[in-house]
């Protein structure tokens, strides 16, 4: 890999770093107007229900309340029409609780509370599910007249591959479990918030989304509006994960505005963050592995179903089917089938990788039981299965291109010390009470997806500095820096001589949204090709006054120079007299593996962890974790080390104690705030080593990959294998918890 760079493959300090540090940077519920309004929604007390009869008379004569929304009289247009479910801003059908029926919009918060407590409505209760298993059944209660499995046609997604059955009839070991994962909670510091303000003609949205452009088109199509009429503003997300995506509450904000003729902010609180905001899905996968006497794998039978909540989402658990679920070990054959099912909770939809947290809990745990069976030591039996550069993935036929899978888990091994740690297979490492195990999980990522929805305008200014204006959202993954040293690296100048316009949709070309570990791969490569296109026509106006061809010169510093000529140069403010201005809108790619395409794109992953187990009271501690990532290249290391760290944080919540835990008999969640939902503090935080892997990958620019999404995935998966490593108990149920171990450990 080429190191001859100036920017790029620099810890460069953040763009907005002192912004943030300072409190100058201004979020959406930082944002106040002149004669503001505060929102707040009425939400259904009931997790399945009919609105019979909504009156709002009583709020609307209260002083102070100036716009009140019913079910009953907003428009009956759907938005985000790829929603598996329709939605419609305001519904009088409650599928979960919470489920928004009326808003109203007062001069200070307290009166916005108070008129929604005004409000009288009378409900027809229905019969309401809560498990998706369930929910599956011909007797279960009917969320939607069709059925509750969200799949079209009520269908399971299936994908077969080979001889499933001839390859377990002929194994020689195999492994089978059944894997359930609980309700987890997305939790973003920063609430979803928006203002938004309507002057008769237009409609100025400041929201707290990952998603601009959607939002935009969202209002615009509720609130009948052509594109030009709507601007939606993102200047600083604090944090997504996939949560702040297309939801009602601008929707909402807008029609309670055109209503009002002033400005409206409707901001959540953190128990509506908990009850309406979205979260992970919930599953329940039944996997059965499959190896021969040497050790390779010969098959896999997975069987998941996806809790979708009461509305679902376009990327189901079933996306899994399409993108890349398969290609984590070579499976020769194999069976896969999922269903996308509704249940009276709240609605899911995707988290920081997606369903694939969940589905490597079961499957590094079922490849060590294979291993085990086996007597191959974690790290032999993945690197002996693994994929390589080059290979030809099951079941689409699409080539790895590139796939670092040896050179991750050797330095991830180095780091760990594994080989003073491994003392083989049921031999933990005992003192007293504590026990210490270790585990593995490895894995292959993803960083392309709707690759052609992402744009880019780089503008040459004549005194050389340079402006890169593209819709890519920065959720906290630090893309506006990123970026800026692409465009940097591209054009020859220094970080300080490129800023960045986003977050603001009348200015920036269209993006798909911030998603899938996408920002670096597809909005860099859009950066890079139009800081090109400015470059050429530079180099092509300075080449006749040099007397050479343009592709004889170099533009570096400001400056055009000949190649092995620097004292033949011509100052950029010489050459241009008006600014150059380049153009990238990204073709469909051939390397989106949702469409079957002949090439996949997606980082290596290995992940050691040591844990302690005190079986006196089930506490486990997580005693040193090694995260190795191939990233392709690293355009600015310390950006990685941070997702690396953030992820594997994540991901520690996840295994061991994150879970909204919802009480089906008193029809309520018992723990919807940061008191009871357990997120890891920096007090919980363990050792982590994170190892950087660069592989320069063809088509990223610069060799950049993607990190941020799958960084998360193995994460669960490892740390089970710890603890079954320490305690000689399987667990298949998440987060672990101590309860659930001393429990298991009491009756083994």
């Amino acid at each position: 890999m080429s190191t001859n760079m100036n920017i790029v493959g620099k810890p460069v300090p953040l763009r907005d770093g002192y912004e943030k540090v300072t409190g100058k940077a201004k979020f959406a519920a930082d944002d106040v107007r002149n004669n503001m309004l505060y929102a707040r929604i009425l939400g259904s007390p009931y997790p399945h229900a009919i609105v019979k009869k909504i009156d709002a008379s009583r709020a609307r004569l209260l002083p102070g309340v100036q716009a009140v929304i019913t079910c009953q009289d907003v428009p009956r247009i759907p938005f985000f029409p790829v929603e598996t479910r329709e939605m419609l801003a305001l519904t009088d059908h409650p599928r979960c609780l919470g489920d928004e029926i009326a808003a109203v919009a007062a001069e200070s918060e307290e009166l916005a509370e108070e008129a929604i407590k005004l409000i009288d409505v009378e409900y027809e209760i229905l019969p309401a599910v809560f498990d998706p298993v369930e929910a599956m059944k011909p007797e279960a209660p009917k969320i939607y007249p069709e059925g509750n499995i969200s799949d079209p046609e009520g269908k399971p997604m299936i994908q077969e591959w080979g001889n499933v059955e001839e390859a377990f009839k002929n194994s020689a070991a195999t492994a089978e479990y059944t894997f359930t994962t609980g309700i987890h909670v997305h939790t973003a510091i920063e609430p979803r918030s928006c203002v938004v303000e309507w002057d008769g003609k237009e409609i100025t949205a400041r929201v707290a989304t990952q998603f601009p452009h959607r939002v935009r088109e969202d209002l615009a199509r509720v609130m009948s509006l052509p594109l030009t009429c709507v601007n939606v503003i993102s200047d600083y997300v604090g944090g997504g994960f996939g949560g702040k995506k297309q939801e009602r509450y601008p929707i909402i904000a807008a029609l309670l505005a055109r209503i009002a003729q002033k400005p409206v902010k409707l901001e959540y609180t953190r128990e509506d963050e908990h009850i309406i905001g979205r979260r992970r899905y919930s599953s329940v996968m039944h996997v059965k592995l499959a190896a021969d006497d040497k050790g390779n794998l010969t098959a896999i039978d997975f069987e998941g179903i996806y809790d979708v909540g009461a509305y679902g989402n376009f990327v189901g658990g079933s996306l899994g089917l399409l993108l890349s679920q398969f290609y984590a070990y070579k499976f020769k054959n194999g069976r896969f089938k999922v269903y996308d099912v509704n249940t009276n909770l709240v609605t899911a939809q995707p988290f920081r990788g997606v369903q694939f947290p969940a589905y490597h809990f079961a499957l590094e745990q079922l490849m060590d039981e294979l291993a085990k069976k086996l007597n191959i030591d974690p790290l032999t039996f993945r690197m002996q299965n693994s994929y390589r550069t080059g290979d030809v993935m099951e079941p689409f036929g699409a080539r790895l291109s590139t796939y670092p899978i040896e050179e991750c888990i050797k330095e991830a091994a180095a780091a760990f010390g594994w080989n003073e740690k491994w003392q083989g297979w049921n031999k933990p490492v005992v003192n007293g009470s504590k026990v210490r195990g270790i585990g593995v999980g490895t894995g292959i990522g993803w960083c392309d997806w709707e690759r052609e929805a992402t744009s880019a305008i780089v503008k040459l200014h004549k005194d050389g500095t340079a402006a890169l204006i593209i819709g890519t959202q920065d959720i906290g993954t630090n893309s506006k820096t990123t970026l800026c040293q692409l465009v940097a690296e591209e054009l020859g100048l220094s970080l300080d001589d490129v800023v960045i316009v986003t977050g603001n949709t009348k200015i920036t070309p269209d993006d798909h949204g911030c998603c899938a570990s996408r920002t670096i791969y597809c909005g860099g490569a859009a950066a890079v090709a139009a800081a090109r296109q400015v470059k050429e026509k530079v180099l092509h106006l300075a080449s006749s006054r040099l007397g050479t061809v343009p592709e004889n010169l170099i533009m570096q510093n400001k400056k055009v120079f000949v190649k092995g000529s620097p004292e033949k140069f011509l100052e950029l403010s010489s050459i241009l007299h008006t600014s150059q201005t380049g153009e990238c809108s990204l073709e469909p790619s051939p390397t989106v593996a949702p469409f079957h395409a002949s090439t996949y794109v997606g980082g290596a992953i290995t992940h050691i962890v040591e844990v302690e187990v005190d079986i006196e009271t089930g506490e486990v501690k997580i005693l040193k974790y090694v995260a190795a990532h191939d990233v392709g290249r690293a355009i600015n290391p310390g950006v990685v080390l941070n997702q690396i760290y953030g992820a594997t944080i994540q991901g520690i919540g996840y295994a061991l104690k994150e879970q909204m835990i919802f009480d089906k008999e008193k029809q309520k969640y018992l723990n919807p705030n940061y008191t009871d939902y357990k997120i890891l503090t920096a007090m919980d935080v363990p050792e982590i080593i994170p190892i950087i892997v660069e592989a320069d990958e063809p088509g990223g620019p610069f060799g950049a990959k993607g990190i941020g999404e799958h960084a998360l995935n193995c994460t669960a998966g490892a740390i089970a294998n710890a603890i079954a490593n320490a305690v000689g108990i399987r667990f298949t149920k998440q987060p672990i918890t101590s309860e659930d171990i001393l429990a298991a450990l009491r009756n083994s």
